[in-house]
Order: C-alpha cells, then structure tokens, then sequence
C-alpha cells in the first residue's frame, strides 16, 4: 500500500534481456544458444530452402531412431524432402500430405502451418504434430515434432465409447418401438374385440331380419301372382287398363325381378362384414402370448389379403394361387403380421395401378409363400439394407422403417428364411420359407 509522500517502488521493472552466462549486454554466444537447443524435449531440425537438413537437436536424433527405418537419412547433410518422398512412394498417406505442406512452406506459400502426423515407427499408434516456421531472413525452416500419440489415443477410446452409446441408443430406440408397436398392436386387439361385439349384434339382427324379409317378400309376390291371375278374370277392360298402366310407370315388372337380388346382395353384404370383424379381431389378438399350433398357411393369406383388401384394391389387382400345402407349426398371428408387411410394401410399392401375386407352394419339408409386385422396384446398393431397424426408402412421415425389421425376426423366430429379388422399374418379390415342423425350440 502507497502512502501520500512515499514513492511507489512497487511499479513493474522492465524485463532484463536474456543473457548467456558470463556475457555482459546480452548477446547469447552460439554454444550457449546450441545447448538450449538440443535441450528441447520435442524433435527439431532445421532447414535450407531446398529442404537439406542444416542441424538437428538431441530430440530429434531419438525420434528418427525409432520411427524411421534408416536414421542416418535424416541426419545433417540429407534433404528431408527427400526422406518424406521415399516415404510417401511406399504408401505412407502422412508422409504424402507432410511433403506437400513442407515444399509449399521452403517455397513461401504458407511458411506456417501444422499437420497431424501419423508415425508408423516402434508403436503404430504414434501421432505427432508437424510444425514449420519460416527462418527470418536466410529461406528454409524449422520444424518441429509434438508428441500427440495420448491425445490422439484419447480421441479415438472417445469415439469408441461414443460409438458404443449410439449402438446401444439404437438398440433402446429399437426396443421402444417395437414395445410401442405391441402396445399399440395389444391396442388394437381390445379395440376389435370391443367394436365385433358391439357390431356383431346388430349385424345377428341384419341378418335375421333379411333373411326374414326374403321369404315375406316372396309370399307377398306369390299373393300378387295370385291376385294378377284373378284380375285377369274378373276385371274389366277399363280396370285391367288401368292396372296395366299403373304397372307400366312403377317399372313393375323390373321391381319383381329386382327385389330378390337387392335382397341377395344385402345378405352377401353382411356376411362380408362379419366376416372382415372376425378377420380384424383374429388378427389383432394374435401375439407374444399366443401358443404354436398348426395352422394351414392358406388361411393366414386369405384371411390377411380380406383385411388389406381395402389397401390393395385401388393400387393392384390381386392374382392368389394356392398349390396343396401341408398345415405347418407356427405362431398363425405374426404370421399374418408378416404377410400383412408385404403386401402393403407391394401396394405402397406401386404408383398408379400394378398386379400383386401372392402364390404358395411345398418344397421337401418346406412351405414357401412369394409376393410380387409390378411397383417401382429397389435400388441394388440398398437391397442389402432393407431389413436393418429403422431403414426405409419411404418419405419422412410415411414409414417407421421397422415393418420388414419386425417381419425378418419373425420369420426367423419361426427357424425360416426370406428372401428378396428386385429390378428397378419392374418390381419385386418376397419369398418367405418355413419349415413343416416349425423350429426345433418351438413349445
């Protein structure tokens, strides 16, 4: 603390200049100037403008001796450029990109610069970090070797680790949908069981009441019928031409023969729908917990093509042919999930209107199943990709990429195989094959 009246002795002193040992005015002799030199831990070497090595330091010395194979090609007298050269002719990528830096350098094009450097000497791991600086005045350079092997080794266990968690965040993104897909599937499964029940009620009423209402609209055609004939008999001219004309404006005739088949129709129309309910309500409480069983494959196609009819109708024309197959062992469920990916695939697959043909057959112990389509076709170089998690060539929003990912583990799960064959432009097919027995582990 300065007080008034005293002198503030604590200003800064200027810095003295750095003196060698018993010079006075602090001019540094070159022996000195050497020593501190070859004392620098990190390898240096100086050199001319054509890249002949001028002098070297201590550091430098062991470094060569451990990371080149001939040291005396480094040592004073030789041109470096020429070391870097040789080099970078055997295959060295480091050496190559030091020599261009270093000759642009000696050139003055970018007298400074820094590269990282990978040594193969006594540790392959070995990294250093190259750096230039110009000479002031007299052309050339010095160039100095940092050690950055641990850094780098660091860096690179971070990747690894970083590598590690993005797996296992893939893997737990994985796991999360395909829970959300069960819980939605698990879903699905109440929601139908409720909606059949609460359809199928007054479908069992639409049903009854048609069937009713056909054979009391066949009585009332037959009384009319007989009423015709009696008319016929007893009327006069005058009121049988009346009768005939009030026939005429109804269309009577066209409503005999119409009624009967809007009643036929209407019937064909409810079955459809409980059958369509049925289908829904078998399909979606079909899951984990369902037990092997045999199962002919022909149903699960049928029963699964009436479910995405809806789907397909607009985009393909359905062509099912059936050879006769064997029931096999499986879970008849993620059976139909299976076929259901497939043929959606397929009509998603086709842009205007297409042909999807759906065929089953027996080879040996085998039973095969192929869909095709006519649709857009799939790129070879992603081909290989398709049953990965999360891959799809579909646009964001329209697919969660995990529909043939879930379809390969079922197939697999059933000790089966699917395969696939595409053309771009053309189209493409499916094949999945499962064993008759269903696989060995199978409970």
């Amino acid at each position: 603390m300065v007080h008034h009246g005293e002198v503030d002795d604590t200003r800064a002193k200027p810095t003295m200049p750095l003196q060698a040992p018993g010079r006075a005015g602090g001019k540094c002799d070159k022996a000195w100037l050497e020593c501190i030199f070859d004392a620098m831990p990190a390898p240096i070497a100086v050199l001319d403008a054509g890249g002949r090595i001028i002098s070297v330091n201590h550091a430098w010395r062991g470094f060569t001796e451990l990371n080149v194979a001939n040291a005396q090609v480094c040592a004073p007298g030789e041109n470096y450029l020429e070391v870097l050269r040789a080099a970078a002719e055997h295959g060295d990528g480091g050496a190559a990109h030091a020599l261009v830096a270093l000759t642009a350098a000696l050139r003055g094009e970018k007298p400074r610069f820094e590269l990282e450097y990978p040594c193969h000497g006594a540790r392959q791991d070995d990294w250093f970090l190259l750096k230039a600086a110009p000479l002031s005045g007299q052309g050339g350079c010095v160039v100095m070797y940092v050690d950055i092997s641990e850094r780098k080794r660091a860096e690179q266990e971070q990747a690894r680790q970083a590598g590690e968690l993005r797996e296992a965040y893939d893997a737990l993104r994985h796991a999360r949908e395909q829970l959300t897909h069960a819980e939605k599937m698990a879903s699905i499964g109440q929601l139908a069981a409720g909606v059949a029940h609460e359809i199928n009620n007054p479908i069992g009423y639409l049903h009854s009441n048609l069937g009713t209402l056909g054979q009391y609209v066949q009585d009332v055609l037959a009384v009319v019928a007989a009423f015709e004939r009696v008319v016929e008999g007893v009327a006069t001219p005058a009121c049988r031409a009346g009768l005939e004309q009030a026939k005429r404006e109804t269309d009577f005739a066209f409503l005999l023969e119409d009624i009967p088949k809007l009643l036929e129709e209407s019937q064909e129309g409810i079955q459809r729908v409980r059958k369509i309910v049925q289908d829904l309500k078998d399909f979606a409480h079909a899951g984990d917990n369902e037990d092997w069983q045999w199962q002919d494959l022909r149903h699960c196609l049928k029963r699964t093509l009436n479910i995405v009819h809806n789907e397909l109708k607009y985009k393909a024309e359905v062509h099912l042919e059936c050879e006769d197959i064997p029931e096999i062992r499986c879970l008849p469920g993620q059976l139909n999930q299976v076929i259901m990916n497939l043929l959606v695939n397929a009509a998603h697959a086709i842009e205007t209107k297409g042909v999807v043909r759906v065929r089953a057959w027996r080879e040996a112990e085998w039973v095969w199943v192929a869909i095709s389509d006519t649709g857009c076709g799939i790129p070879q170089e992603v081909i290989d990709r398709i049953f990965d998690p999360f891959f799809t060539t579909k646009p964001v929003g329209k697919g969660t990429g995990l529909g043939l990912s879930i379809s390969y583990g079922i197939v697999k799960k059933h000790g089966g195989r699917i395969e696939v064959e595409s053309q771009v432009g053309q189209g493409t097919t499916f094949r999945v094959g499962l064993p008759i027995e269903g696989p060995e582990d199978a409970e």
